[in-house]
């Protein structure tokens, strides 16, 4: 959850015994300031190399470069919400080449003018560029 006083009190609890992951990508850069591990989230699945570079930029100090991307996915990750966030992620996954299916019902898949619209729109928050990262 985004509540990091409490995240870095389950760090702290497992100590060394522990690997701690954080689940929710637009606040990974703060769970990695607070000693998460790594990150598990939807999102990781689009550009796992802006979440890695995030991380690394954490363990080396460089924390205005590691805010400056996550602020760059979280622009991304507000337009996939915009969306309804699966059937945003499954749009995003095929303009990379992925084609996952269809949705689950209840829910229904995007038209093709709500999915021309989301790639522009990602086109423009840079997300080809973080997803080749």
């Amino acid at each position: 959850g985004p509540d990091m006083h409490e995240f870095r009190q389950i760090v702290e609890l497992g100590g060394e015994q522990w690997t701690v992951f954080s689940g929710m990508d637009e606040v990974c850069v703060f769970a990695a300031m607070m000693g998460a591990s790594g990150n598990i989230g939807s999102t990781l699945n689009l550009m796992p190399g802006v979440y890695r570079q995030i991380g690394a930029d954490v363990r080396h100090g460089d924390l205005a470069a590691a805010h400056a991307l996550q602020l760059r996915a979280n622009r991304v990750i507000a337009l996939l919400v915009e969306t309804n966030l699966m059937g945003g992620l499954k749009a995003a996954l095929g303009f990379l080449g992925l084609d996952c299916g269809g949705l689950r019902l209840p829910r229904f898949p995007m038209t093709p003018e709500q999915a021309a619209g989301l790639r522009e729109a990602l086109e423009a928050a840079d997300f080809f560029a973080l997803a080749a990262m």
